[in-house]
């Protein structure tokens, strides 16, 4: 039977365009929960900018060299977010290395947009016990897990379209 098996590859924003999907349009592609497993890190953070502006926030992907550890802006009527997006592939937890990426973005962020800034973090599998006890001492840090991501967006899903134009500010 392992003669059978096929691996899925990863896939990446520019692969749903390519002419592998027979030139579908950007705007038909629909990316819902179910899809985070096969989509890469870049995809992800577009998805989350769209999943927060679904909840009424306006969001930014800002996840680019010089970042200073945020992946995401969210700016709300009542708060604002700094996100810091962790996707895995291998269904491994993520550890506390991003409560530290997210702290550190604090700062910088609020002094340049003269806002205070809640800060999270989200991934599309689970978190490590030590993330949960880091995001509790000193600067506090929100975790979403797939489970509350999935509480939060239902069975909404977003056009491959609306995740580029995140991606491409």
């Amino acid at each position: 039977m392992d003669d059978f098996t096929m691996v899925v590859q990863d896939i990446g924003v520019d692969e749903f365009s390519s002419t592998k999907t027979n030139n579908v349009e950007d705007e038909k592609i629909h990316i819902g929960v179910g899809d985070l497993e096969n989509i890469d890190d870049k995809m992800f953070e577009g998805y989350v900018a769209c999943l927060f502006d679904h909840l009424g926030y306006q969001s930014k992907v800002v996840g680019k060299s010089g970042d200073r550890g945020a992946d995401i802006m969210c700016m709300g009527k009542s708060d604002n977010i700094l996100i810091q997006a962790k996707h895995t592939k291998t269904k491994r937890s993520i550890h506390s290395s991003c409560i530290d990426e997210i702290r550190g973005a604090k700062s910088f962020y609020e002094s340049q947009h003269g806002k205070q800034f809640k800060l999270l973090a989200i991934t599309n599998y689970c978190f490590h016990q030590s993330t949960f006890n880091a995001s509790e001492m000193g600067d506090s840090v929100e975790l979403w897990d797939l489970n509350r991501i999935m509480q939060n967006i239902k069975d909404k899903k977003f056009t491959l379209a609306d995740i580029k134009r995140k991606l491409n500010g």
